[in-house]
């Protein structure tokens, strides 16, 4: 019971010892051959993640409603919102008004920051905003994502911002010593204010 590969080449299930005439397991697979390891050339291995499997999420409403006039400093907004986690990878720290990663874990490991927003325009106006991760001193910027919005409606109900972060193996990542915080930046069109109705949200999504 053998299986033709192809016109010029005859592979059978018992012959499965050279695959050297193939690029990956894939092109086995094709025919329906049995699985079977193959090694190949590869680079140099990055980080080793481990035990990365994690989801925190702080989700209500605010007390009262917040206007974004500039810039704002979210992080105590929404860390003070009741939460829910799954492994303690990410925790808020109230005193500091910072999250942050766990400290005890010297692995590489990633993750995904959503915020998920409800509030509304000062004016039904186009405009642009950007959501940043920062340092716990507050200034300097990791990275940012933009929301813009055509003026289509003033009220919004949306998921607005996902950053992707990593945290560096060795135990001594910034994420874990200081923390991070989450800034709102107006870049233009009108005022925005966090309403004090709706569920507001950041999740952190181990990957």
């Amino acid at each position: 019971m053998n299986a033709m590969i192809s016109g010029s080449t005859d592979i059978g299930l018992d012959d499965l010892s050279d695959v050297s005439g193939f690029s990956s397991v894939r092109d086995l697979n094709i025919y329906g051959l049995e699985r079977r390891t193959v090694s190949g050339v590869y680079g140099p291995s990055g980080p080793v993640g481990e035990n990365t499997s994690f989801y925190r999420i702080h989700k209500g409403v605010l007390s009262t409603p917040i206007t974004v006039t500039s810039s704002l400093d979210i992080t105590p907004l929404l860390g003070v919102l009741p939460s829910t986690s799954i492994n303690d990878f990410i925790s808020y720290d109230s005193v500091n008004e910072v999250f942050k990663c766990e400290e005890n874990t010297t692995f590489f490991y990633s993750f995904l920051i959503s915020l998920r927003i409800s509030g509304d325009y000062a004016a039904n106006q186009n405009s642009e905003y950007s959501f940043e991760l920062r340092r716990a001193d507050g200034v300097t910027v990791v990275t940012s994502s933009q929301f813009i919005r055509l003026s289509n409606s003033p009220l919004v109900n949306v998921t607005a911002s996902v950053i992707p972060t990593r945290v560096f193996p060795g135990g001594a990542d910034p994420f874990q010593l200081d923390g991070f915080k989450i800034f709102v930046n107006k870049i233009s069109g009108p005022d925005f204010t966090f309403d004090a109705v709706n569920f507001q949200q950041i999740s952190f999504d181990g990957m």
